[in-house]
């Protein structure tokens, strides 16, 4: 007898009141369909300040009107059947006069600054004033709107209280907790003092382009000791090559960086880095306008090259223009020789799954971190490489064959990981991780890129076929078409001996994953669009930490990863977030348009999940995407016609 899918259906038929200025939080629930399910809102709007998650939980602290606000939810199952709510209305009670706003990031001197305080119940308008202590120097407090905003001109620590007025006769008055509001030092061209490893991949006249390199800084704005390897599709690679350099650094972290080979043409970039020098870069030169690339600037403590378990995700080109995109694992023995190597290869949608990675790494040199290696797949032809150390736990590799039938163009970034000794179990994904991938449609000849960021949460169980259960809730940008909260399911197993993991279900051709530590692995796609990205542990979501907007909080540094087209952006941004809905962004971009500077701002609500829709301000235009991966680094994913996936951190030393 074969049983009927029972129809999908909401079941539930009311929501609980909600009271202005106290912390909501209520799920909705279904029935029937094929679960796992997504939500969205088909009719409204939600009281300001609350969201509905895409898992269904409608949260948030309200922050506007009282009244009675009816909604209509939409319940999705992985068969993309829908059902509707009926006859909600969420209803929010007035409450007396409160601050919600929990906490102040902290600025940086001669940065610009901007955070708004927040008021619930009561009678609007409201009215603030400082009740206690001095704002820093530099910045004022606008009495009408809440607004802290201004130029730091001094670092410290200034102790505030704030108050409000509400506009009833009499006035009710409410006032905040105490603020410690710290102002960070600017930073300067000793930010990068010392040793650092760099990487980027991009197009020179729509030609690919990989390199990977390090340098010293002085502290003043000087580049010695530099080396590259760079590699052009079509071109012979140029390898250990020798540079010097300038830099220059202002107060938020954005600055410029010229490299200034012993051969070649000089190297121009626009770089942001945080308040330990590690950062984004571009090469963004106005007299090359068509030369542009992404890539990522880190602090390198030069190691000797010891044994370990090394997790890796490479992407770029192959002979004929494909996209490339490789993950897997080693270990390195003592003497350099690779152990218990594997890959999976996929070259414009031919896959090689599982593959043997053997070959042997040079010893580094010990004053550059520089090294090579020769790797074969399946014992077939060697391919060459550099590597720089990064840390006794991470480098880059960049090939340096020319580009031909068995060496694509690669860059490569590889991690040590949990060792294979230990062993592995699906316990190594269970909780939620933040996903992030790039892939290409071919589009007949027209390519399109694709962007996607949402979260995987895996259960940790094992069956009897060693499968746990996962599901996939995530938002997808092909070329400007837009697809949000789409929902996947299926089963995970993680092989015990190297951590490699293959997907059953989830809706289509699913990626096979290598785990670096838990809840963090390389992704490669087994599709024709050659996916390729990583997994990020979701720290608050794993450990069941309320997300909210406070969750996006302070100075952030970062950029666009490496570009899947030419006609990707590539930027570097240093955005300062309220904790309040509120971002300011100060931005860098290179690409076909030229290099360009801009200035904007944006709102976002972070709901239940970590997500947050980004939109202009003004003008309320969908912009981005967010996703909460810890409390100090996000991810966005744009919403334009070339998506651009970018990483930031918290940039100051302070929030």
């Amino acid at each position: 007898t074969i049983n009927p899918t029972p129809p999908l259906q909401v079941t539930t038929s009311s929501l609980p009141a909600g009271t202005q200025g106290v912390r909501y939080s209520n799920s909705l629930a279904a029935t029937g369909g094929v679960p796992p399910y997504s939500w969205s809102l088909t009719a409204g709007p939600l009281p300001q300040g609350l969201t509905l998650s895409g898992t269904g939980v409608i949260s948030g602290t309200p922050t506007g009107s009282s009244g009675s606000f009816p909604i209509t939810a939409q319940v999705t199952d992985t068969l993309r059947n829908t059902a509707s709510s009926s006859g909600l209305t969420l209803i929010i009670n007035s409450g007396p006069l409160v601050i919600t706003t929990v906490s102040l990031p902290a600025g940086t001197q001669s940065a610009p600054y901007s955070a708004t305080m927040s008021a619930a119940g009561g009678t609007p308008p409201y009215t603030w004033s400082l009740r206690f202590g001095t704002l820093p120097n530099g910045l004022t407090l606008n009495p009408s709107t809440g607004v802290i905003s201004g130029m730091p001109t001094a670092s410290g620590v200034s102790a505030i209280q704030v108050q409000v007025h509400d506009s009833a006769s009499p006035p009710a008055v409410f006032v905040s907790p105490p603020f410690a509001l710290n102002i960070n030092s600017a930073l300067t061209n000793a930010v990068l003092t010392g040793d650092y490893a760099f990487s980027f991949s991009g197009y020179n006249n729509g030609t690919p382009v990989v390199m990977a390199g390090r340098f010293t800084a002085d502290g003043t704005g000087l580049i010695s000791n530099g080396l590259l390897d760079g590699n052009t599709a079509g071109s012979p690679p140029v390898t250990n090559l020798a540079f010097t350099g300038t830099y220059s650094i202002t107060a938020d972290g954005l600055g410029t960086m010229t490299f200034n080979p012993t051969q070649g043409p000089v190297l121009v970039l626009a770089v942001v880095v945080d308040s330990h020098g590690a950062g984004m870069l571009i090469q963004s030169d106005p007299a090359n306008p068509q030369a542009y690339a992404s890539g990522a600037i880190k602090p390198q403590t030069i190691v000797s090259l010891t044994g370990g378990n090394f997790v890796f995700g490479s992407g770029g080109v192959d002979v004929a223009g494909n996209r490339f995109a490789s993950a897997g694992t080693f270990q390195i023995n003592a003497s350099g020789t690779l152990t218990r190597g594997s890959i999976d290869t996929n070259d414009g949608g031919i896959v090689v799954p599982a593959a043997i990675l053997g070959g042997a790494y040079a010893t580094p040199d010990p004053s550059t971190g520089r090294g090579t290696a020769s790797l074969s797949i399946n014992s077939g032809p060697a391919q060459n490489f550099s590597y720089y150390l990064v840390s006794s736990t991470e480098m880059i590799q960049v090939s340096i064959d020319q580009i031909s039938s068995t060496s694509p163009l690669t860059l490569m970034s590889a991690l040590k990981g949990t060792s294979q000794s230990v062993g592995f179990t699906n316990v190594a994904l269970r909780g939620v991780s933040v996903v992030q991938t790039n892939a290409v449609n071919p589009n007949g000849g027209s390519p399109e890129a694709i962007g996607v960021a949402g979260l995987f949460t895996g259960d940790g169980t094992t069956d009897g076929n060693g499968f746990g259960n996962a599901t996939l809730l995530f938002d997808q940008n092909t070329g400007g078409t837009l697809a949000q909260q789409q929902i996947a399911g299926g089963q995970y197993k993680v092989n015990p001996l190297n951590g490699r993991v293959i997907l059953n279900g989830f809706g289509g051709t699913p990626p096979v994953l290598y785990v670096v530590n838990p809840n963090q692995a390389f992704l490669i796609g087994t599709d024709g669009n050659v996916t390729s990205g990583l997994l990020a542990p979701q720290a608050a979501g794993t450990t069941g930490v309320t997300l909210s907007n406070v969750s996006v909080l302070g100075a952030y540094v970062g950029g666009s990863v490496l570009p899947a087209l030419p006609a990707v952006t590539n930027q570097v941004d240093w955005l300062f977030s309220d904790g309040n809905g509120n971002i300011s962004v100060s931005q860098d971009s290179s690409g076909p348009g030229g290099p360009q500077t801009n200035q904007f701002a944006v709102t976002y609500q972070v709901d239940a999940t970590g997500r947050a829709l980004v939109e202009s301000n003004p003008g309320g235009t969908l912009q981005g995407i967010l996703f909460v991966v810890s409390p100090t680094k996000i991810v966005i994913l744009s919403t334009d016609a070339n998506p651009v996936l970018s990483t930031f951190a918290v940039g100051k030393a302070t929030n």
